[in-house]
């Protein structure tokens, strides 16, 4: 895995202790090295999920000795699908980390340089596929083998997103290794006149060395992506890896099993699977192996043998891509089968390995132990789950190794910040944590050009401050950080600031009932970059997170383009706002990311439209809308202006509308801004949002 991916992947999964279902269980778990996670499934004899098992229904086994269950938990997920407003479903503008993680957790790694170019499209689609499988609580993430940063998409519920990081996969596999020997033995026929296999000469595959190193490349890259997940606990962690299998000879794993220590680590190939599984085993992660190419005997690569040698034990023929084919399927085999996982192999019924990924990361219990044995050896454990019902079947992890000695956790952190590490750690996590429950916008604006300004609204719930009394007065501070980065891990943008909140104790409950505001800035060239935006309260050191993904446009060059739609109301008009940074003088309003209103309550959206046509007179049209959700408008309002008014400069035009919503009925809206310029026919843009009345 390339440096870069892993600053990306392996410094957002972090340390990081999340509930584990959406009921607090009767057992905290705690993160320590020598307690022992394990995720099983429980089916019956029909393959259903059985639900109703509790604590002492389980034994734990390791290494044949029985261990006291000492962490319990029934972990069922609702599969939630995303109410749209049509086919194509509006993307909220406003995120959120309240209620925690509510879904499942998902690594989605496509090997492209384990993935044959032809079967590109096979890989998209049964990546494609198992995206829109996921409920809309999941979150998955995106990565390649190769590096490809263009092709990593943190964890995230936007499918879109997912969607957009398969789209740029390519596979990249090299040529079998039986063509490459047959293309040389035949060579060396055509340059000495004699049988090579009579001469007793080697038969040599020309990209050994590179098909090796590609072996040991990828296996690094699984081992490093369980670690990166080993401080999620109290969930399964699916890693679900779509690839052809590794092209190279793997075998000898129960030799492997039985080594320890730096013998195993001298074992090549083989040490790096075995390095491969234990980090999953130790993380609690289950590798799910899908191999794209379906039920298969290698006949498309079987067409490109056009000459056979004479002794048939070479094995450069049908019968050698045979082998190749039985050892790269091995290798997933194995991957899945040591973690618990699945292999969908020589398949066609993709759609049912994916049913029974999101079903076991959906419906499970979490075991965990303190293992009897606390030797500190590297050495390999058995695990065994068991339940005392007959009739049932129990999938689980078969096994871990143990820590090496004076090995201790390791939380990794993106880059050093400013402020409190309680903070900078939280940010520096993979999933954004809700111990302090924040709602934040990030609303792109025109800045000086070649950046874009990003003004970020976060709203603090007010519930999650803890004021102390002082001089009549009740006080609290709070601290704040914003961070933009970019695909390559760089940190393109960076606010941190410490706000002192101070105001009467006959206000407080205003605040609570409201919420508190604060507006940051950043300015960025265009681009996609992740959003890290942090809060820590100081009364009592409650912390929040928010990830998100943004698109930052270009909106110094387009002949007309728009700035994102921003909203507020009556109502909100009101909240106590700590800092509120402006765009220069033209943010008229100060933006909420309450996207739930009072049908007593008086809407106002604001929107910059920017005109760089210079050239000839025109007029430009601006019309707001309030859509249903079966996209009938209820509401409509239109303004022309004139290019005059810019005096043939490039410029902008500032538009704004107040929108009663007295008349509406409680549901879901859309509220959409289009600006249509009529100079050389109709050239358009449109923003909307969507919003619900109460």
């Amino acid at each position: 895995m390339r440096k870069h991916q892993l600053a990306i992947l392996a410094g957002f999964v972090a340390s990081l202790c999340i509930a584990w279902a959406q009921e607090p269980p009767p057992v905290s778990f705690k993160v320590e090295v020598n307690f022992v996670e394990v995720g099983a499934v429980v089916t019956d004899e029909q393959g259903r999920f059985v639900s109703t098992l509790g604590r002492d229904d389980f034994q734990i086994l390791e290494d044949g000795r029985p261990q006291k269950v000492a962490g319990f938990s029934l972990v069922n997920l609702p599969l939630q699908r995303l109410r749209t407003l049509d086919s194509q479903p509006i993307e909220p503008d406003v995120s959120t980390n309240a209620g925690g993680l509510q879904g499942g957790l998902y690594l989605i790694v496509l090997d492209d340089v384990h993935t044959d170019l032809v079967r590109t499209a096979l890989v998209k689609a049964a990546a494609r596929r198992f995206i829109e499988r996921l409920a809309d609580t999941d979150l998955a993430a995106v990565v390649t083998t190769s590096g490809r940063f263009e092709a990593v998409q943190d964890f995230t519920s936007n499918r879109r997103l997912l969607l957009a990081a398969v789209d740029t996969f390519v596979g990249q596999k090299l040529r079998s290794a039986v063509l490459e020997k047959l293309d040389s033995y035949r060579r060396e026929m055509d340059l000495t006149g004699q049988d090579p296999g009579q001469l007793g000469k080697p038969v040599n595959d020309a990209y050994d060395v590179e098909r090796g190193q590609r072996a040991r490349n990828t296996l690094l890259t699984l081992k490093n992506l369980a670690e990166s997940l080993s401080g999620v606990h109290g969930r399964r962690k699916a890693l679900v890896y779509i690839s052809e299998g590794i092209d190279y000879t793997t075998t000898n794993f129960e030799k492997w099993r039985e080594l320890s220590g730096n013998a195993r680590r001298g074992v090549s190939i083989e040490g790096d699977l075995r390095d491969a599984i234990t980090a999953a085993s130790r993380a609690n992660v289950s590798i799910y192996s899908i191999d794209p190419r379906g039920l298969t005997n290698m006949g498309d690569t079987s067409i490109e043998i056009n000459f056979l040698p004479e002794d048939p034990n070479l094995r450069l023929d049908s019968a050698g891509l045979l082998e190749e084919l039985r050892l790269s399927q091995e290798s997933l085999r194995v991957l899945a089968d040591e973690t618990g996982g699945l292999a969908a192999v020589n398949s066609n019924d993709l759609a049912g390995a994916f049913d029974r990924v999101v079903r076991d990361n959906s419906s499970y219990y979490m075991l965990g132990y303190y293992p009897a044995n606390q030797k500190r050896d590297d050495g390999f454990r058995r695990i065994e789950v068991r339940v005392n019902r007959p009739g049932l079947q129990v999938r689980a992890r078969k096994g871990y190794a143990s820590p090496r000695k004076g090995e201790t956790p390791a939380a990794p952190r993106l880059t050093k910040a400013e402020g409190s590490s309680e903070l900078a750690d939280a940010l520096s996590r993979p999933i954004q944590t809700s111990g302090l429950t924040l709602h934040a916008n990030a609303a792109s604006f025109k800045g000086a050009a070649p950046n874009t300004s990003v003004a970020v609204a976060i709203t603090v719930d007010g519930a999650g401050f803890t004021f102390a009394e002082k001089d009549g007065w009740i006080e609290d501070k709070l601290e704040v950080s914003v961070r933009a980065i970019d695909p390559k891990g760089t940190i393109r943008g960076n606010e941190h600031f410490d706000l002192n909140i101070r105001i009467r104790p006959e206000s407080r409950r205003i605040l609570i009932g409201t919420g508190f505001r604060v507006i940051s800035k950043i300015d960025l060239p265009p681009g996609k970059y992740r959003l890290h935006i942090g809060a820590r309260e100081s009364g009592a050191g409650a912390v929040g997170t928010i990830f998100t993904d943004v698109e930052v446009p270009d909106l110094a060059t387009l002949a007309l383009s728009m700035s994102s739609i921003m909203l507020t109301s009556v109502d909100t008009g009101g909240m106590p706002t700590g800092r509120a940074e402006r765009l220069g003088d033209r943010l008229l309003i100060v933006p909420s990311t309450l996207r739930e209103f009072r049908s007593s309550d008086e809407l106002t959206v604001f929107a910059e439209v920017y005109d760089n046509e210079t050239a000839k007179p025109h007029t430009i049209d601006i019309t707001a809308s309030i859509l249903t959700n079966d996209l009938r408008a209820v509401f409509r309002h239109q303004e022309q202006r004139s290019s005059s008014e810019l005096r043939g400069k490039a410029g902008l035009f500032a538009y704004g509308s107040s929108i009663p919503l007295k008349e509406l009925q409680p549901g879901l809206y859309s509220v959409r801004v289009e600006a249509i310029s009529r100079l050389d026919g109709e050239t358009r843009v449109a923003r909307e949002a969507q919003f619900r009345v109460f």
